[in-house]
């Protein structure tokens, strides 16, 4: 597993870098890359887990209608965990 970073090209012409924990798989005899989870802004995973770690304890003291946000936030949280362990 490892880190990668893509370029996304706005309007005015500048442009920004979201970075991306990824793993290489083979398929019909090529590499490809399949994305794991997204990091953020910075490259930092240790930086991504603790904002998930805080939103998810916001979504649960918010109330009931961030109750449906919960399982997405969860498996956000479990897979940079893993992706840190991997790395």
């Amino acid at each position: 597993m490892y880190i990668r970073r893509k370029t996304q090209k706005r309007k005015g012409g500048w442009t920004v870098d979201y970075y991306y924990a990824c793993e290489s798989y083979r398929e019909g005899g090529k590499v490809k890359q399949r994305t794991v989870v997204y990091i953020g802004p910075e490259p930092d995973i240790d930086k991504a887990i603790t904002e998930a770690e805080a939103r998810l304890d916001w979504l649960k003291r918010s109330g009931r209608v961030s109750a449906k946000y919960l399982p997405g936030a969860e498996r956000r949280l479990t897979l940079l965990l893993e992706a840190r362990d991997k790395l």
